[in-house]
């Protein structure tokens, strides 16, 4: 590992059920951006009105370019955005965006919204080399947020070998308020949190680790830079309160980020083509927290030009979110992964199954 990597705990004021304690010391505060080009050069940071990239329709009625503003007051990236309203609208980009069949991708937009009534939904059209379609994969239509803050609205895509094109489409429901569009962005899904969770089994130190993993040629490919990867660590019933599940959101609230300090794969990265990482939820041996779902989401942060660039994996609330007590059930329903155990390690699950602490 050319980059010397260092673990850092933003150690935030988190309420565990009121009994689990963490260091305290100031917040840290990034900016969520993408980077600039990994794999997707035509739609990275690509503005909707830059080139007359993007065909605009209006499904209510016939648009009137003329209602179509650009505004340049508290634009997210410092540039001006598309202000859309009174109707509700479709904009897809004109070009194919080309990508490589088998691998993971995820799209989005960063929008606005002056109504909880409004929303944004992301969809990919993908097509073959001879630009016949295949499928439409749609995103989840956004929940309603905070208004006036800038949100992410993504789809993921996982393309299969037929694939070599996509569009990008965006449907806008704008008739109860205003929605702006910043840019649009598009990349590789080179960082992932792997299905699930592991627990400690040692006495006295309860504790909840998830795993990460990271694309090996990406990750090499910026060792000039200073680059690193850890876990964002949240309590599942506080993602509704932070809005947007990044660094900014996680360290307005109460959680955890934290920078992995080495790979657990070291030795088979080569092979493996990815790096593997983990990081832990740790000091809550209180039996209030045994029951308590942790979520987490991966993350690989570049410093390009003085700038700090966030990519992030996706996140799904059941895949990436879990408890020490559910970890402790599903060990005991898999007989043989239980039965590896020694006495005293299948003691402590036997406790954590029932929601206790081991005696």
């Amino acid at each position: 590992m050319k980059t010397k990597m260092r673990k850092l705990k933003i150690s935030l004021a988190i309420i565990l059920v009121a009994v689990i304690s963490l260091c305290n010391s100031s917040f840290i505060y990034a900016k969520n951006v993408y980077a600039d080009n990994v794999i997707l050069p035509p739609i990275i940071n690509q503005s909707f009105e830059s080139d007359n990239g993007w065909q605009i329709e209006m499904l209510n009625g016939t648009l009137d370019e003329s209602k179509l503003g650009y505004v340049s007051e508290n634009a997210y990236d410092g540039e001006r955005y598309l202000s859309l309203c009174d109707g509700e609208y479709v904009l897809k980009s004109t070009d194919y965006i080309t990508i490589d069949g088998k691998d993971n991708y995820f799209f989005g937009i960063k929008y606005i919204t002056s109504s909880l009534e409004n929303f944004c939904k992301i969809e990919i059209e993908t097509f073959d080399s001879l630009g016949n379609l295949i499928s439409t994969i749609a995103g989840e239509q956004t929940s309603p947020s905070l208004i006036d803050v800038w949100t992410d609205a993504q789809v993921y895509l996982t393309a299969n070998e037929s694939v070599e094109k996509v569009k990008l489409v965006v449907k806008i429901k704008a008739i109860n308020g205003v929605v702006g569009i910043d840019y649009a962005y598009g990349n590789k899904d080179i960082v992932k949190t792997l299905f699930g969770a592991s627990i400690s089994l040692k006495e006295g130190n309860s504790g909840i680790r998830f795993t990460g993993r990271v694309d090996k040629a990406v990750y090499d490919g910026y060792s000039l830079n200073s680059v690193s990867v850890g876990i964002l660590l949240i309590p599942t019933n506080y993602l509704e309160r932070v809005g947007e599940f990044t660094l900014q959101g996680v360290s307005s609230e109460s959680g955890r980020a934290i920078i992995a300090d080495k790979w657990s794969n070291q030795n088979t990265a080569d092979t493996d083509g990815y790096y593997e990482f983990d990081c832990a939820m740790q000091n809550m041996h209180v039996k209030e927290a045994l029951a308590l779902r942790i979520s987490a989401r991966a993350f690989i942060k570049v410093t390009i030009d003085g700038v700090e660039r966030y990519f992030y994996s996706d996140f799904n609330v059941e895949s990436n979110s879990r408890s020490i007590k559910e970890v402790a059930i599903n060990l005991k329903a898999d007989a043989d992964t239980y039965n590896k155990f020694d006495a005293l390690q299948r003691s402590i699950i036997d406790a954590y199954a029932l929601g206790e602490l081991p005696q």
